[in-house]
């Protein structure tokens, strides 16, 4: 048994060096190897999920997600992964109660928080949108994709000095150099 959860877990960091290089079907191909070795390998299925994200296979991703839901539903940020699948595929009631019981278990899950305002956004409710990514940001200042959100939102309510600024804070965080004019 500890062979298998050795084996899972070689397994397991390899793919993660796949991901992290760019190689999403090895990565994934690792991933599953990494569970048929260790069924009750959480961290693996939660990889194959992000992984699957990444390369925009929602839909598996979702059943990934639900799965280790249901092996195990206090999986730190699985509610919050889950619902932005559901987002990515419209299902935006799904994804607004994914949210709701990430942040019910997590009052400090910054990607829930992040995805109330990717679905505040979506239904053109900006205001809420602004609440939701500055909470976000509060918590995560390091996410490019956190000011891009808060820049597109900015610029829908007619702040365009602060969306400004905040798309040189992502255009910084991307590494690439943003500086407003003088």
């Amino acid at each position: 048994m500890a062979d298998n959860y050795d084996k899972a877990e070689t397994l397991y960091e390899k793919g993660l060096y796949l991901q992290a290089e760019g190689f999403f079907d090895e990565a994934i191909t690792v991933f599953q190897e990494a569970i048929e070795c260790d069924p009750e390998y959480e961290d693996a299925y939660f990889a194959l999920g992000c992984v699957l994200m990444e390369d925009e296979r929602f839909e598996e991703a979702k059943g990934i997600f639900t799965e280790l839901e249901e092996f195990d539903p206090g999986f730190p940020m699985v509610a919050s992964f889950h619902g932005h699948t559901c987002l990515e595929l419209g299902e935006f009631e799904e994804g607004s109660k994914d949210f709701g019981r990430a942040l019910e278990k997590n009052a400090q899950d910054h990607f829930a928080m992040f995805g109330m305002a990717r679905l505040a956004e979506a239904n053109e409710e900006y205001e809420a949108a602004l609440r939701h990514i500055a909470a976000a940001i509060d918590l995560e200042s390091k996410d490019a994709e956190y000011f891009k959100l808060q820049c597109r939102v900015l610029t829908e309510l007619g702040h365009g000095t602060r969306a400004v600024i905040a798309m040189c804070s992502a255009l910084n965080l991307a590494g690439i150099s943003g500086t407003l004019p003088n």
